[in-house]
């Protein structure tokens, strides 16, 4: 999967066995993933699209390209994933954890950090021996996410 900001949208590609051909399975404009990075687990695609796919939240199968679940609210997010769950950091310091499930998501809990200067969480959220690592410009924050 290969996907480019700003309109330019998302492809799985597949690679021929001597990797001389490659052939587009799926593109969809509106995976448009500039920074956030996606996610690839149990077969689902996570990530949220740029300016073309509306900075909404996706999950996809990855083999058809279709949707299991959008979300409209998330925003453009930085994600990582850890202990079954997903981080997923907003540009202007919305932290949200999400619970990964066969129906995709649902979000569990939220906070907001607040924010030095406008989109300056732009670095991806870093889990790490029980600790969530969040850096906005020259700040780091870090909070224990070990289950008690």
């Amino acid at each position: 999967f290969v996907a480019g900001g700003h309109l330019k949208g998302g492809s799985l590609v597949k690679i021929s066995d001597d990797s001389r051909l490659a052939t587009v399975v799926w593109h969809r404009k509106d995976l448009d993933n500039c920074h956030g990075g996606e996610l690839l687990l149990d077969g689902r695609l996570f990530g949220a699209g740029c300016r073309g796919g509306g900075k909404n939240f996706h999950c996809v199968d990855f083999l058809t390209g279709q949707n299991v679940k959008l979300d409209k609210k998330l925003g453009k997010v930085g994600i990582t994933f850890a202990d079954g769950m997903l981080y997923c950091m907003e540009h202007q310091g919305t932290l949200s954890l999400l619970a990964v499930g066969p129906q995709g998501f649902d979000i569990v809990s939220q906070f907001v950090i607040e924010r030095r200067t406008a989109c300056s969480f732009l670095a991806h959220p870093i889990v790490c021996g029980g600790r969530l690592y969040i850096r906005s410009g020259p700040d780091l924050f870090v909070y224990d996410v070990r289950a008690r």
